[in-house]
């Protein structure tokens, strides 16, 4: 192919803009190679964007600094394991830096938001929502700091103050404008360039226009799994699986997968997600995920027989693998329903709303009654609505009332973790993840086997070469983050990994 032929030429191109894409253009760069960074949305960030942001570094400098040593163990409960120290949170950033470039960044989901507009860290977010020692007046001051912000105010609702996933895209968007790497938006991957053996280059999309990209020292994918292609969920996750049950923003479609697959590259753990139970809520254009409701007291998860299925503050991975093993032995599992009171309510918040507290039942719409959420004066009357088995679901709820005077799940153990009592309630005695489910009316939420991203993708090496079926390098090609197959496999070790 000569020169001419290509209509830009770079070291390195990097499809995807989420924290590992821009990463990898400004390690380039930082080796003397020309990199550019090609995003086939309009906002730039990816799923990193919208994630907690964190990092899982095992090892890190600030295990030994602030106390703490490291073994090879996640769950707390498995030999040698650990209660916490290798999840990394990115470091607070003051979007003003980013000038009118902020504008292009993909928004926070509103569910990580205080009150829907105030930037919260995980540190904050378990203070909060555990209602620990001090919430109120860190609430007061978190509030007082937005609204006093003036200047800001009148600029745009959203907090200057950039945190989770959205501190470490705005920081590393910024070190790009600071060091001259170009980012491309509306520029989507059409295809992978090969010339005899090697990938040399892309062809893209950009606002209509076909362009070919040469890449002299290699292509690096880094755009996302495959949540919103519902051809490639049908073929390759588990069954049913839709669309609508995705916590992912609706942008990945698996593309460098697909472009790396028709090169001769092999696939790995395509069955395999990050999941999560999620909850719908109209207007949204994704699920939401239940990461911190399920550990809070004075709430039960059941399958359509009004059975327990699972400890529901397991780890959130599990708790999804639980309702399709349940669902398979026939119990109706999707979707589960968390049951909850009227104590519940207003005490904690619950994927679609605030606690009642803040947002009472008046505040919702009226159409969303026993439609996105059901409510009743008795728990025979809420199993009705719900076609639940009326019986097992007064059974299953006496015993959690037990459970939460003696504190001891004898079934699924639910509380004895630091996994589990996380997103808990330090008020709520003997066990701060039990309370009584008595006070009327209750409510129950449908949940669904979601995720927050595909593990399947491209198989990789430990230089994140992308590998034939043989094992060979595709020369050219890298791939990494949920374009890569993941390499925990199976497992889980913790957020950020």
């Amino acid at each position: 192919m000569s020169q001419s032929s290509w209509d830009q030429e770079y070291d390195v191109v990097v499809v995807g803009s989420g924290g590992g894409g821009m990463t990898a253009a400004l390690v380039a760069h930082g080796h003397g190679l020309k990199s550019v960074v090609v995003e086939k949305s309009d906002k730039y960030g990816g799923t990193s964007a919208v994630s907690g942001g964190g990092i899982w570094i095992p090892c890190n400098d600030d295990i030994a600094r602030t106390g703490g040593s490291d073994s090879y163990d996640y769950y707390p409960k498995a030999p040698g394991g650990k209660a916490g120290w290798r999840s990394m949170q990115p470091a607070a950033f003051d979007a003003k830096q980013l000038g009118a470039e902020f504008d292009n960044q993909r928004e926070s989901f509103k569910g990580t938001l205080l009150m829907g507009r105030i930037a919260m860290d995980q540190i904050e977010a378990h203070t909060l929502f555990s209602r620990g020692p001090g919430w109120i007046g860190l609430t007061l001051k978190m509030v007082f700091k937005y609204w006093l912000d003036i200047g800001w105010r009148l600029k745009t609702h959203r907090d200057r103050r950039q945190v989770l996933g959205q501190g470490m895209v705005s920081a590393l968007r910024y070190a790009m404008m600071r060091n001259d790497v170009p980012l491309q938006l509306q520029t989507g991957l059409e295809s992978l360039v090969e010339e005899h053996g090697r990938v040399t280059g892309v062809v893209v999309s950009q606002n209509g226009s076909t362009l070919r990209y040469r890449a002299r020292r290699g292509v690096v994918l880094a755009c996302g799994g495959f949540e919103s292609n519902p051809q490639m969920r049908e073929q390759y996750l588990a069954k049913p699986t839709k669309v609508e049950w995705t916590a992912a923003p609706p942008i990945n479609h698996g593309d460098g997968i697909r472009a790396g697959s028709a090169l001769g590259a092999r696939l790995r753990h395509m069955d395999l997600v990050w999941g999560s139970p999620t909850v719908s809520k109209p207007g949204a254009a994704q699920q939401i995920t239940l990461f911190v409701e399920r550990g809070m007291p004075g709430c039960v998860a059941v399958n359509s027989k009004g059975v327990r299925f699972v400890n529901e503050a397991a780890a959130y991975p599990d708790f999804r693998n639980a309702m399709y093993e349940d669902d398979a032995k026939g119990n109706g599992c999707i979707p589960a329903w968390l049951i909850f009171d009227a104590t519940f309510r207003y005490k904690y918040p619950m994927g679609i709303f605030l606690p009642g507290q803040i947002e009472p039942d008046s505040k919702l719409p009226k159409d969303w009654l026993d439609k996105v959420y059901y409510r009743a004066d008795s728990l025979e009357t809420l199993s009705q609505k719900i076609g639940v088995d009326t019986q097992n679901l007064l059974r299953t709820v006496a015993k959690m009332n037990e459970y939460a005077r003696t504190g001891v799940d004898t079934e699924f153990h639910k509380g004895e973790t630091a996994i589990d009592t996380y997103y808990s309630d330090p008020s709520v005695k003997p066990n701060t993840c039990l309370g009584p489910i008595v006070k009327p009316p209750f409510y129950a939420v449908p949940m669904w086997p979601g995720e927050i991203g595909t593990k399947g993708g491209l198989d990789v090496d430990e230089n994140a070469r992308v590998l034939r079926e043989d094992g060979s390098a595709i020369e050219g090609l890298y791939a990494i983050g949920t374009t890569s197959a993941a390499v925990l496999g199976p497992t889980d070790a913790g957020a950020g990994s």
